[in-house]
């Protein structure tokens, strides 16, 4: 499937998007209606939201949707991944294109053929 580039994404389609597909959900529902409606309408292969456990340094998944399937109980320790930059810098990270350069070690960017990556803290 062609993929509109994200500097031609209609923002105001993707919130409605987002917001009507997540509207009559709650609890860990929510989550999956979310990251499956973000991923729909930011036009990309995967989203997932995760919880940051700061003693271990892991991400815990909550909802993770990937090549159009939901990964179950989907955990990583962060260090050397382009999640590392979004927790350390608590800001939006984007990475449009050259991951696998940037991040090849990273066994999760390598397996997916990951291109880009946006990643963004919610805090509070």
């Amino acid at each position: 499937m062609d993929r509109p580039p994200l500097h031609d994404l209609n923002v105001d389609a993707a919130l409605r998007t987002i917001l009507e597909g997540t509207a009559t959900e709650t609890g860990a529902e929510f989550f999956k209606a979310l990251v499956r409606n973000l991923a729909d309408a930011l036009h990309t292969q995967g989203a997932w939201v995760t919880e940051y456990i700061s003693e271990f340094r892991p991400l815990r998944a909550h909802a993770f949707w990937m090549g159009g399937q939901w990964l179950d109980d989907w955990e990583m320790v962060i260090d050397g991944t382009p999640c590392e930059r979004v927790i350390n810098e608590r800001c939006l990270i984007h990475i449009p294109a050259n991951l696998i350069e940037l991040y090849g070690e990273d066994p999760d960017v390598r397996t997916a053929g990951a291109v880009s990556y946006m990643g963004m803290p919610l805090l509070d």
